[in-house]
């Protein structure tokens, strides 16, 4: 605040329930050692600290004990140093107890009685009071007729100022209108309570835009402007330097050491006019803002607001975030490939505004609006001019994604870790929806579909959640979103992203990339190119390198096509799921139809050929309780956490569940203790049977 020219910081958070649930509650020592702590700091950058308390929740305002109890508690707080002080009435229902009837005409009178003489007891510098009404479409029945706000300007002592949002609680823009319209109601001019920037009513939003909407001539209307920022700290940065540039009315940086530079802005309008100085204008400020926080990614911070190591507690792994990355972070500049001032401004665009996007953002949404808009263009059906556009289209996208997809790895190696675990939440759902937008894309670009790849959704911000992810999310034809899109509490800071998706066995492409991960999985994860000095081998990988994958998939990409799903990231597909509802009839299929293919392709005279031939006549049993069949071969080495396997899982057992399947099942070799722990962890259950053999069978109810 102080780098930034701001001088007012009201403190009101949501996490001190003393603030507003307990407020009658008094501070224990510790508690009143930090707030000091926050009160002497504040005085020291010369910052003016508010001490907001919202009693309005269950106060009642004609008990003598309850004003005495709120007397006492900003006693306490002005002990602490605390000269200036806040009265919030905010979000509560404006009505009053039976006492409180008898002794005011109204909520209105009650609450300025009370804050009247609040302020007479404290007798401080700065009293800010919010009303019940605060912004104009709270108002009853409207802001000119409002009797509840007409009280508060005709009661409240003159000094007190009162805060107000606007004509909503987050609006697009403030005019000088309605805050003249207001000023003549209440007798005094507003403090804007600016709620541009705050995310805690929708938290997959983000906003890292520059302040707008607000005219720079709105100020000599106003007592002031406070800013209620992103819930997450790191991410105020843009707010706040943007915010203090249209304060200033001028477009200028604002570096660590900003007061040699502010004196020399001073002087050059002095001495050259005003016309020296360029005027607010929000997207030349934002680039400023943008230049100054580029820097702040490349420091590690003094007093960091992550002190704890951050532990993974998904599946059993760890992130050691100081730990063994700690030289990598110590790296300059050039040697972490930096973030370029574009890189931030997609940043930005892609995370703006409540009401707007950035000019980015919008091409990425128009642009795949578009292609799923016209996925008719990527059939047979469609002239070769439609389908080139539909297809440059789609290069286009991908070329985008992929744009996003370097930026996200820049910011996961940046040194400011503060930085990176504010934003990455926000960034990796972005990118993965974009991730699974590409590839529903790709799948689309690969030839028509024979069937649906899922199976099928002036206001406040907040009617609509979600913002641009939301925004992509509902391009996708499916029913379950919630379920794809579920955000899991703690997530590994990966460098990678993976999307599942339904496979397409016509399209070589596709099925050459899963032979060749039955290739590099053949053993739990050993390729069966790569095997281990004493380990045994069965199959004639060199002479017949689809031998394992014919007996693994293949039966399923031609007789069960339908529940063939891929694991990809952005180089290749890295792992499968294939499935079959009834088992049983499957392994029928596979004798009828998938034997004689494998005949026609290999040899009489090879041996393993004729036992893989044999294994798949004969089948195996099905448990009757679990008759649908399931398998899975994954990279692991290609991943970072164990989380996309267990997604990958996931999804074909929904998509089984979706078919009717009561119970699935899986046949591993008991050696395989990677994928035996993989099942496991989605509560697959061992099944006891003598006739399994060296294999082991895991079962689970879907």
């Amino acid at each position: 605040m102080e780098r930034f020219q701001l001088n007012c910081y009201l403190y009101a958070p949501k996490d001190d329930c003393k603030h507003r649930l307990y407020w009658r509650d008094k501070y224990t020592k510790d508690e009143e050692a930090d707030l000091k702590k926050l009160i002497t700091e504040a005085k020291e950058r010369n910052i003016t600290f508010v001490y907001a308390i919202s009693p309005g929740l269950d106060i009642t305002y004609s008990l003598d004990k309850d004003v005495e109890a709120l007397k006492e508690k900003l006693d306490q707080v002005k002990a602490l140093g605390c000269t200036d002080f806040s009265l919030l009435f905010d979000d509560i229902e404006p009505d009053m107890c039976g006492d409180d009837k008898d002794k005011f005409k109204s909520v209105a009178e009650a609450q300025c009685i009370i804050t009247n003489e609040i302020y007479e007891w404290l007798k401080p510098k700065v009293f800010l009071f919010c009303p019940t009404e605060y912004c104009e479409s709270r108002t009853v029945p409207s802001l000119k007729r409002s009797t509840y706000l007409r009280t508060v300007g005709e009661t409240l002592h003159e000094e007190i100022q009162i805060t107000w949002t606007g004509n909503h609680v987050v609006p697009r823009e403030i005019s000088n209108k309605d805050i003249q319209n207001l000023t003549e109601i209440i007798k005094r001019k507003p403090v804007i309570w600016e709620n541009l920037f705050a995310n805690d009513y929708d938290q997959t939003r983000l906003y890292l835009g520059p302040y707008d909407g607000r005219k720079v001539g709105l100020k000599k209307d106003l007592a002031g402007v406070l800013l209620n920022p992103n819930c997450e700290f790191e991410m105020n940065f843009v707010a706040m330097h943007t915010t203090a540039q249209w304060k200033l009315n001028r477009v200028q940086q604002f570096p660590l050491d900003s007061s040699s530079q502010d004196v020399e802005m001073e002087d050059q309008t002095e001495s050259q006019g005003s016309a020296a100085v360029p005027e607010y204008n929000p997207r030349r400020a934002l680039e400023k803002a943008l230049i100054d926080w580029r820097e702040e990614f490349y420091k590690r911070p003094q007093y960091s607001t992550h002190q704890a190591h951050m532990k993974e507690t998904e599946d059993g792994d760890e992130m050691e975030t100081e730990g063994k990355d700690e030289d990598k972070h110590k790296k300059t500049i050039a040697e972490l490939d930096p973030l370029s001032l574009d890189d931030l401004f997609i940043l930005s665009d892609l995370f703006c505004l409540p009401f707007d996007y950035g000019p980015r953002a919008v091409h990425f949404l128009k642009k795949a609006h578009w292609l799923i808009s016209n996925v008719k263009l990527a059939g047979k059906g469609a002239s070769e001019e439609e389908g080139s556009e539909w297809n440059d289209a789609a290069v286009h996208f991908n070329d985008c994604y992929r744009n996003l997809a370097i930026l996200a790895d820049k910011i996961i190696n940046i040194p400011n870790r503060d930085i990176l675990y504010d934003l990455y939440f926000y960034l990796s759902d972005i990118r993965s929806t974009l991730c699974l937008i590409n590839s529903y894309i790709k799948w689309h670009g690969m030839g028509k579909p024979n069937r649906a790849p899922f199976r099928p959704g002036e206001q406040e911000p907040w009617l609509f959640r979600g913002g641009l992810h939301s925004e992509l999310r509902r391009l996708l034809p499916t029913e379950g979103r919630s379920d794809m899109f579920r955000r899991p509490e703690i997530r590994r800071a990966t460098s990678r992203f993976f999307t599942v998706r339904p496979c397409f066995p016509s399209d070589p492409v596709d099925k050459e990339a899963l032979y060749n991960v039955c290739r590099l999985t053949w053993d739990d994860g050993f390729s069966c190119f790569d095997i281990s000095p004493g380990q045994s081998l069965n199959i004639d990988a060199e002479s017949y390198p689809d031998l394992y994958a014919d007996e693994l998939i293949g039966g399923y990409l031609q007789e069960s096509s339908d529940l063939c799903y891929v694991l990809e990231d952005e180089l290749s597909i890295c792992g499968f799921a294939v499935a079959a509802t009834d088992g049983a009839e499957f392994q029928k299929k596979l004798r009828q139809n998938w034997v004689e293919t494998l005949k026609e392709k290999y040899p009489e005279s090879n041996e393993e050929a004729k036992e893989m031939i044999k294994s798949v006549r004969g089948g195996h049993k099905i448990p009757s309780d679990y008759p649908s069949v399931v398998h899975l071969r994954v990279q692991f080495n290609r991943l970072e956490a164990q989380s996309p396997a267990d997604q990958l899982l996931t999804c074909v057992t929904k998509a089984l569940r979706a078919k009717g399947s009561s119970g699935v099942h899986t046949r591993i070799l008991k050696s395989h203790l990677f994928l035996k722990g993989l099942f496991e962890r989605l509560q697959f259950q061992p099944l006891e049977d003598e006739s399994a053999g060296d294999h082991l069978i895991l079962v689970k109810r879907i």
